[in-house]
């Protein structure tokens, strides 16, 4: 059972002139901290990369401290397995690795302490890219992707590539139910194709998007905003939950006659204008974007690294971004938060990131106990086919 916050509105009214005058407190972190994710558990992040000090592990983490102290210099093994990508999440009482390589879509669960519960994994899917997992408190779900999968076609009696979302949920005690297929595609002309998936739950269900190509434009699942085709050659954003809702952010760079720049953000529930979160950055690489127990804090590259902090209906309270680092490079950003700080990192560095929020108000405590996990479907259509989720070993 998970124990989370959800802040009123009449917190956050109460709370946000304080925030406007309030800065960030910006702390380098240690430089060996590196990593293809990471999550908290509230107190400490795990870091997951790849590999560990001595090269021997492929995949490989470290456990660092709320106050950015790194616990395991040299790392520890969580697989053997060759991995492109990874992702995080942690339901309470242990966090879910899962990752994509050439062995195709696997994860494995971690103790808060990094005692790996799984040491050799389970395969969900004989191929995939581009994971995502999120927890309700009561287990979680794994969303991934796949690229010119070569799938059977019983009327042409023939193999044809597709781009697939598939997505598994896996129960607290790492039982993974049914592998479903989300949405599909053939790959070719005038086909539509759905890449980079993201997943993230208001502590009952959950809620998928992803970048949807297809006829000259690309669209992103949750906001009206077809951007051009050539966008989706890599992803472009990011999605949180503030536990009544859900926030993504995006990299607004496009390839379009009229060029376009910075970063935009937008509730999913909402049908107001975007947020403009940054007007001048040629981010090139996606932001990340976390919930930190009172708004969102959001960070991005351009020639340095920035954050800023949103309030839950999108209001800038950094506009412009307050300076992380401006030691590159800044690829595959990524942050996280812990109870009382946040943790940024990126290729070339790390920052720890005290918000200064005021003491709220009006807070109303709400238990997560072992809900049903649901699932929205990014559009209600219908799974195409199911395959029992693999329990076989590497």
């Amino acid at each position: 059972m998970t124990t989370m916050l959800r802040w009123s509105a009449a917190a956050l009214l109460c709370a946000a002139p304080a925030l406007g005058l309030a800065t960030l407190s910006v702390t380098p972190a240690d430089p060996r901290i590196r990593g293809l994710a990471l999550a908290s558990d509230g107190t400490d992040f795990l870091v997951v990369g790849t590999p560990c000090a001595d090269g021997g592990a492929q995949l490989c983490g470290t456990r660092v401290s709320g106050a950015g102290r790194v616990l395991e210099p040299a790392g520890f093994t969580i697989s053997s397995a060759r991995a492109f990508e990874a992702a995080i999440a942690f339901d309470g009482t242990s966090y879910l690795v899962a990752w994509t390589g050439a062995a195709g879509a696997w994860f494995t669960r971690l103790l808060a302490d990094g005692t790996v519960l799984d040491p050799i994994g389970f395969q969900l899917w004989q191929v995939g890219r581009t994971p995502s997992v999120a927890s309700n408190g009561s287990g979680f779900l794994v969303v991934w992707g796949t690229y010119m999968e070569q799938v059977w076609d019983e009327s042409l009696m023939r193999f044809m590539p597709i781009t697939a979302v598939y997505q598994a949920h896996v129960g607290p005690d790492g039982v993974a139910q049914a592998t479903e297929t989300v949405r599909w595609g053939a790959v070719g002309h005038h086909s539509w194709s759905f890449l980079y998936p993201l997943v993230a739950s208001d502590g009952t269900g959950y809620r998928v998007t992803m970048e949807i190509a297809g006829w000259g434009t690309c669209d992103l699942t949750g906001v009206e905003r077809p951007v051009q085709y050539l966008a989706c050659t890599g992803p472009m954003a990011d999605l949180a939950s503030d536990g009544a809702g859900y926030f993504m952010v995006w990299d607004n760079w496009s390839f379009g006659e009229v060029s376009s720049t910075g970063v935009l953000g937008a509730r999913l529930d909402s049908p107001a204008e975007p947020t403009v979160i940054d007007t001048g950055s040629h981010v090139f690489q996606r932001p990340a974007l976390t919930f930190d127990g009172l708004g969102y804090l959001v960070v991005w590259q351009d020639t340095s690294f920035l954050a800023s902090r949103l309030l839950t209906d999108g209001t800038v309270l950094d506009p412009g971004g307050v300076l992380l680092s401006e030691t590159g490079p800044f690829l595959a950003p990524r942050v996280a938060s812990s109870a009382t700080t946040s943790l940024a990192i990126w290729s070339g560095g790390a920052a720890l990131i005290t918000p200064l929020h005021p003491e709220p108000v009006g807070l109303e405590r709400v238990v997560v106990g072992h809900v049903e996990p649901t699932v929205t479907d990014v559009d209600g259509g219908r799974a195409r086919r199911t395959r029992p989720a693999s329990r076989r070993s590497r």
